[in-house]
């Protein structure tokens, strides 16, 4: 009774600072106008739309960007609209048309002390001479980016880039209304380029940042078994040699494909895709394929060479093909699944769904099928990458991870958290066992997989690396964890077919491998 009591006495000291750091934001945030754009914003006779992306490599919330109008003194918020995926924000919003000073980046974050819970504030001045703008009405204000970095000394830099953001696609989308009233004409950026000196540094915190980018996702191995991986940036990471490529681009990476050349392809938000050359030295800039409001979620090359992407757009889902080897690179759409009122069927080209709710479309790859899940109505969709033949079924639940091993075992995590997996592609579905603390599971054929985990029901949990030869239905410990292994779970496991080893990627890209089921790491 007494353990309960002091457990609600610290969860309710916990509210009161969280109500306490509430109180305060809210009384410096009184004096700003909010600016966010909805499906029902009108666009006002002497306004305009100011946007501005913001690529953020600090682990903090960015809230919104602070924006001051110099004729009247009035400062506005710049609200973040959703993301379609990856991890860059984009702050939009209408103001009335004049002069403006960007202020400051504003965001927080949430630091769990036990007992209590300390809120940290971000501000990051933004209000230099060079940072002003103009607003004109039925105009639209395309400021670029913004790529936030933390320093090592506590201090932060937030160096531009000038790569416009696909503002006008977003809002046809968002807001048809509202794209239809904005006027044809140019957009208008930056009042005034930044000056020589300012230039050179900014250029160089860009180099900083690109330096302090990280790995995201699930690695891709190639036929060596060298696993590649992207990040922010435009980067893309040789985790085998710790070595990094850029490919010319501020967009986040979310796919990337080794393809049978040697070449690798690889594509990320707002319909940005890229070819490398077979060194990975230099890049080129492909065809984007249909709506640069779209981000990709898995690409792959059939075996005929036919190159699949996989991209979210804000309609749906949608998967497009092409030829590696062509004189000029062109997209075919090849199947879109989108929400609304189409009238179409499974077994059609087209399968209309009616809302996203809180879930997304997720795709995958196996050794013989691209797998795309949507979320209303509940499908998993599969195409046989030899023979282009379309399947679909249900899944066991909503989906917010999703993953594919090459022998043809997908796996799925619900939001519960649970595992589920399929071996026939949706037909039939069987659940693998959760751990207290677990990575995700790895399947290196259709009934052995290996998990890092801490056991449920031990008096003294002892963490390791957990094998199951019957799909997960028990597992027995077969070795220890990784000598990398990420503090809270984080990271992932993959395989190696072709020198049958386990490996494991923490969080900040090191690798660690195993030949022996976790005897010993290298």
């Amino acid at each position: 009774m007494m353990t309960t009591a002091a457990g609600q006495r610290r969860r309710w000291l916990g509210r009161l600072c969280a109500w306490t750091a509430s109180l305060v934001l809210a009384a410096g945030l009184a004096g700003c106008a909010t600016t966010a754009i909805s499906d029902k914003t009108e666009l006002r006779e002497n306004e305009g739309v100011v946007t501005v992306r913001v690529v953020s490599l600090h682990q903090r919330t960015l809230r919104h960007l602070a924006i001051r109008n110099l004729d009247t003194q009035q400062d506005y918020k710049l609200q973040p609209q959703a993301p379609l995926g990856g991890d860059s924000y984009r702050f939009t919003g209408i103001v009335p048309a004049g002069r403006y000073q960007t202020r400051e980046l504003y965001g927080f974050d949430v630091e769990d002390l036990g007992v209590v819970q300390r809120h940290h504030t971000l501000k990051v001045p933004l209000d230099r001479e060079a940072n002003r703008f103009e607003v004109r009405a039925g105009g639209l204000a395309n400021l670029a980016s913004v790529v936030f970095t933390p320093l090592q000394d506590g201090r932060f830099v937030a160096p531009r880039e000038s790569t416009p953001i696909a503002a006008r696609e977003w809002l046809r989308h968002a807001n048809p209304g509202l794209a239809a009233k904005l006027e044809a004409g140019p957009e208008t950026t930056w009042s005034s380029p930044l000056p020589a000196a300012e230039a050179a540094l900014l250029k160089l915190q860009l180099a900083y940042a690109q330096r302090q980018v990280g790995p995201a996702g699930f690695p891709v191995l190639d036929a060596q078994g060298t696993p590649w991986s992207t990040g922010r940036l435009g980067t893309v990471f040789d985790l085998a040699k710790g070595a990094r490529y850029q490919a010319d681009t501020v967009h986040q990476l979310t796919t990337v494909a080794p393809l049978a050349d040697g070449r690798l392809l690889a594509a990320g938000e707002e319909g940005y895709v890229a070819m490398s050359s077979p060194d990975r030295k230099t890049w080129r800039q492909l065809p984007t394929p249909g709506s640069k409001a779209a981000v990709a979620l898995t690409v792959t090359q059939a075996p005929d060479g036919t190159v699949y992407l996989a991209s979210r757009t804000p309609l749906g889902a949608v998967v497009h093909a092409a030829d590696p080897q062509a004189a000029t690179w062109s997209w075919r759409e090849v199947r879109r699944i989108e929400r609304g009122t189409l009238a179409a069927t499974a077994e059609g080209n087209s399968v209309a769904f009616r809302s996203m709710g809180q879930a997304h479309p997720n795709a995958a790859v196996t050794r013989e099928r691209l797998v795309i899940y949507t979320p209303d109505p509940e499908w998993l969709s599969s195409m046989d990458l030899r023979t282009g033949a379309w399947e679909q079924h249900k899944p066991e639940s909503r989906v917010v991870r999703l993953r594919g091993a090459p022998d043809g075992v997908v796996l799925t995590m619900s939001a519960a958290p649970a595992f589920w997996a399929t071996s026939d592609y949706g037909k039939s579905w069987f659940q693998v066992d959760k751990y207290l603390h677990t990575t995700l599971p790895i399947f290196t054929s259709k009934t052995e997989a290996y998990v890092l985990a801490s056991p449920f029901g031990a008096w003294k949990p002892v963490p390791a690396l957990y094998k199951t030869v019957d799909a997960g239905r028990t597992w027995k410990a077969a070795g220890t964890l990784p000598p990398n292994m990420d503090r809270f779970w984080g990271g992932v496991l993959m395989f190696d077919p072709a020198s049958r080893r386990l490996g494991y990627q923490n969080s900040a890209g090191t690798l660690a491998w195993t030949q022996d089921e976790g005897t010993s790491w290298k």
